[in-house]
């Protein structure tokens, strides 16, 4: 039986790199993609030369990143606090395995983000596009310049409120969309732009009736506790096809699923957090689901993907625990070993991460996507 976090793309290792990005290497994406900010913090002050039409227009929401990602067609979601989790040395230290200086230093000149002056980002994965948010200040609009400057063709530039611009045109053969609200957010849909007309709707409070993503039927199952660490990877139920098979089938009740890290301090430097959280009817499920959960964590860490990332070498037992509505997996593991067995995995795609000229996406969003309920 596979686990949660080896479904049957993982059994190659000329494959495992994509899968294992999905549960571990989307948080860096939140770190470096083409959403950042600065080093201050937001300010309301209107940007000199605001509209004369500023005082008349109604005033825009301003939220977290994750306020403005739907939770219609959303597949994952990454949120991170990318300043608060650089400012750990012993982190930045181990991240440089996986993301060289020059690299780093190459990406910021390119986009105009520093991800160690970001104080809050969200990456959000759709069937047709993926949507990077994150949160600005005075120097917004440096980021939206660059990002002009990288579009080759189709170019466009929309002004619908005195403190919101729409960029649009194409890398590539690839639609990008950026939506920046005057010293506080910037969002990139690479691909189909609907997400980003998403942002710009609940923006202007025009989606009364359409919920983000933590307050969806599925995500706002989970405890605040799993949306409030520095890195969380979430995955909305219901599950299918091979996952339903995933942590000894328990995915297949689950009706949201979770990953966070928290870096933990003092003597356990270099350590970090992860906790898993499986939501969903566990009572009519049966007394045996927790054990179900640690026979899964078993089966992974004695695996040779669970060897390639450290995890059959922990700092402290595992722990867990389970109630009516949610399952919980608690591990302590070395940051820096984890890391290197990331860059053995997924080194070529971390090159592709860094790239700001994306590969085409696939055709235009189905029935049933976000772009259904935006209203013009």
């Amino acid at each position: 039986m596979k686990s949660i976090f080896e479904p049957r793309l993982l059994q190659g290792r000329a494959r495992r790199g994509r899968e294992v990005a999905l549960l571990l290497a989307l948080g860096v994406a939140a770190l470096v993609c083409a959403c950042g900010g600065t080093g201050k913090e937001p300010s309301s002050a209107a940007s000199p030369g605001a509209s004369a039409k500023q005082a008349d227009a109604p005033p825009l929401f301003l939220g977290a990143p994750a306020d403005y990602v739907p939770a219609a067609g959303l597949r994952w979601l990454v949120l991170a606090k990318p300043k608060q989790l650089l400012a750990d040395a012993r982190l930045r230290k181990a991240l440089a395995r996986l993301i060289p200086q020059a690299s780093l230093d190459q990406y910021m000149l390119s986009s105009g983000v520093d991800p160690a002056r970001v104080p809050q980002a969200a990456v959000a994965g759709f069937d047709y596009s993926t949507l990077y948010i994150a949160r600005v200040a005075e120097e917004d609009a440096l980021i939206e310049e660059r990002f002009a400057k990288r579009l080759l063709t189709s170019k466009a530039r929309k002004h619908p409120h005195p403190d919101l611009w729409r960029t649009t045109g194409m890398i590539g053969t690839t639609p990008q969309t950026l939506v920046r609200i005057d010293r506080h957010l910037v969002g990139v849909s690479v691909g189909d732009p609907t997400p980003a007309r998403v942002v710009e709707a609940f923006a202007r409070r025009k989606l009364k009736k359409s919920p983000p993503a933590l307050e969806g039927a599925a995500l706002s199952t989970l405890p605040k506790e799993a949306t409030d660490a520095p890195l969380v990877f979430l995955a909305p139920g219901p599950f299918d096809g091979e996952w339903i098979q995933g942590a000894h089938g328990l995915l297949a009740h689950a009706l949201a699923a979770a990953i966070t890290l928290r870096p933990l301090t003092g003597r356990n430097a270099g350590v970090g957090r992860f906790t898993l959280y499986l939501a969903g009817d566990w009572k009519a499920v049966g007394p045996d689901s927790t054990a179900r959960l640690m026979d899964a964590w078993d089966e992974l860490s004695t695996s040779s993907t669970g060897a390639l990332f450290g995890l059959d070498r922990l700092t402290a037992k595992p722990v867990v625990s389970g109630g009516d509505e949610l399952l919980k997996l608690e591990i302590d593991a070395d940051l820096d070993r984890l890391l290197s067995g990331l860059h053995a995995a997924v080194a070529a795609d971390v090159g592709e991460l860094m790239q700001l000229d994306p590969q085409p996406v696939g055709p235009p969003a189905t029935p049933g996507s976000p772009r259904d309920s935006i209203p013009e």
